[in-house]
């Protein structure tokens, strides 16, 4: 969770420093809330299956736990992969880049 805090707060600053548009803004807020939103969830299913179990081990708690935080690896992941999109332009553009120049590079 505090890594997530710290990602969020980092993106943020980002955001500003780079001056998001109105639209990059709301997919980065989207995406934020939705890892905090799959975060929550995952606590809440651990605090559930603890209390279903009370310190007995189960393998299907486990197994829900598992998933749990699948589901915040997978939220983690998107996240990533929005943020990638938002800011690679900004980024490319703050070292010179085109997106002309990389794909010639490429080839």
């Amino acid at each position: 969770m505090r890594l997530h805090l710290f990602c969020a707060t980092v993106f943020i600053l980002a955001g500003v420093y780079f001056g998001l548009s109105r639209s990059e803004w709301i997919w980065l807020i989207i995406v934020i809330f939705w890892v905090f939103y799959c975060e929550f969830l995952n606590t809440a299913i651990e605090l559930i299956v603890d209390l279903i179990v009370e310190k007995k081990y189960h393998p299907i708690a486990g197994l829900a736990k598992d998933v749990g935080g699948g589901i915040v690896d997978l939220a983690m992941f998107m996240g990533l992969i929005v943020v990638a999109f938002i800011f690679q332009p900004h980024i490319w553009h703050q070292l010179g880049w085109s997106t002309q120049l990389v794909a010639t590079l490429l080839h």
